[in-house]
């Protein structure tokens, strides 16, 4: 092979590259191939977000892999490391097979019925969180750039820096935010484009990988990248973006290596930077959610510290535990099916304490229960109303969109003239496949959802594009410029 690269990068012949990829168009298993692979194919204000890809595998086709050591039940055996596909395409296969392993760790304390204070829940149960992120997170789409110059620190971590309208035009949305968003109205502050530093509450995932050469390479052949796998390995490190520093247009975002990863080789140290690929595994915004709101508990209301460390619940305010006492938990004279005597203690329950958890095997009418609790307590925030007081809202969450919309539609349907005012809020997901953005995808593998037609008079993203709603305006003109302008377009002010 490489007397056959000699002959091919001899003067003579011309450029070497072009005659590689000459000698390979005549291959037939080489027919209407591509070389590698990209999304950088596109110029503009927004460049293409994504590629699809698929690769042939042939019987006895020798493929170029990573191989090291795995100890399992006392046992070294060997592990692939990484698919060393094309010069930039590497899939590491460490992180999608165990992500707990490589990016998290595994929890060791069993959850408990009750906890001593909220440090000790956090302790247990954070853990628990960040392994499913860590589980739900290599699900989802990632990013992988090429040639980002890493400055590694020591050997715990590093930084790099990308520039603002770098990660614009390629829809590369790393978190950056602070606890301090999810925090009350009056501490919480713009955090996401605020200059400075900050400690990030849930950081993302990156899986860096840099070629490191076993010997020397003549000059020539680095140039034009005549390299063969043999020649080099890829030194494989897993991390976290801990830290971001906030610039004007640029942002250094500082990581913290997992602590089972590989040393980082001494000709990285030295170095003021080696140029790396980077691969940014995004968490998901529901796992991000769920692992800061944990963090702020410590903050959070005496109900939601109770219901957390599983003490005494606070009991209702003696005005709405009156309201409580005199709504009556049949619902028949609105069209619902009377309450077998189950059911009828979980209503009675619910609308006289604070907090009530209502649970049951498939089939018990625990969705029917839910139906009727919401009717039984619009009925109470309008007699709260009638007091001389604010109107208050009820907000019904599901574990999918599916579940939710399934409530909906059966309020809809069941109570007709006696269902409340409601409004269906879905997921920036749902609403940016309807109204697409130009330049923002999603990030999930999975089947996407979308929103339910029955339910379209009563959604959010409908409701805001009516003539009569104060921004509808702004709205239908920014709808019509994306429709216009797909590759995108430079908004002025």
């Amino acid at each position: 092979m490489k007397t056959l690269l000699k002959i091919i990068n001899d003067i003579g012949f011309g450029n070497s590259r072009e005659n590689v990829d000459k000698l390979l168009d005549n291959v037939p298993s080489c027919y209407e191939t591509e070389r590698d692979v990209s999304s950088e194919v596109r110029e503009g204000p927004i460049t293409l977000q994504s590629c699809q890809f698929t690769m042939t595998f042939n019987h006895q086709q020798i493929l170029p892999l990573q191989l090291s050591a795995e100890s399992v039940k006392g046992v070294v055996i060997p592990q692939i490391e990484i698919f060393d596909m094309t010069k930039n395409v590497k899939h590491c296969f460490l992180h999608v097979k165990d992500p707990i392993k490589y990016l998290e760790q595994y929890a060791t304390s069993p959850s408990k019925m009750k906890y001593s204070n909220v440090v000790d829940y956090l302790r247990t149960w954070k853990p628990l969180v960040e392994m499913e992120s860590a589980v739900n997170a290599v699900k989802c789409s990632t990013a992988t750039i090429n040639d980002v110059p890493v400055k590694f620190l020591s050997q715990n971590g590093g930084k790099f820096s990308l520039s603002k309208e770098f990660c614009d035009q390629r829809n590369i949305d790393i978190n950056k935010a602070s606890l301090s968003v999810f925090l009350t109205k009056q501490e919480s502050v713009d955090d996401e484009n605020e200059e400075g530093i900050k400690e990030i509450a849930s950081p993302d995932y990156l899986c860096i990988r840099c070629q490191i050469l076993k010997s020397f390479i003549d000059k020539q052949d680095l140039k034009m990248e005549n390299i063969a796998p043999s020649d080099y390995f890829i030194w494989i490190a897993h991390a976290k973006i801990i830290k971001a520093n906030v610039r004007k247009g640029k942002i250094d975002f500082i990581f913290r290596i997992h602590k089972d990863s590989k040393l980082i080789p001494p000709e990285l140290m030295i170095e003021g930077s080696k140029r790396c690929s980077i691969e940014i595994i995004f968490k998901s915004s529901a796992d991000q959610r769920i692992d800061t709101v944990l963090q702020c508990l410590n903050r959070a209301t005496t109900l939601a510290q109770a219901i957390a460390k599983g003490t005494a619940i606070p009991k209702l305010d003696a005005v709405h535990n009156k309201l409580g006492l005199h709504t009556k938990p049949d619902c028949r004279y609105v069209g619902l099916f009377g309450n077998n005597k189950n059911q009828y203690n979980a209503i009675k329950r619910a609308l006289t304490t604070s907090f009530s958890l209502i649970q049951g095997p498939p089939g018990t009418g625990k969705t029917y229960t839910g139906i009727k609790l919401v009717y039984l307590f619009n009925q109470i925030n309008l007699k709260w109303k009638k007091l001389g007081n604010e109107k208050k809202q009820i907000i019904f969450c599901g574990p999918s969109n599916k579940s939710v919309d399934l409530v909906a539609r059966w309020i809809m349907r069941k109570l007709k003239h006696n269902c409340p005012k409601m409004v269906r809020w879905y997921g920036t997901s749902i609403e940016d496949d309807a109204y697409p953005i130009p330049g923002k995808t999603q990030n999930s593998r999975g089947e996407r959802s979308k929103a339910d037609e029955y339910l379209r008079e009563v959604s959010m993203h409908i409701l805001i594009r009516e003539l009569t709603k104060p921004y509808q305006k702004d709205i239908a003109a920014f709808d019509k410029d994306f429709k216009q302008n797909q590759t995108g377009f430079i908004l002025t002010m």
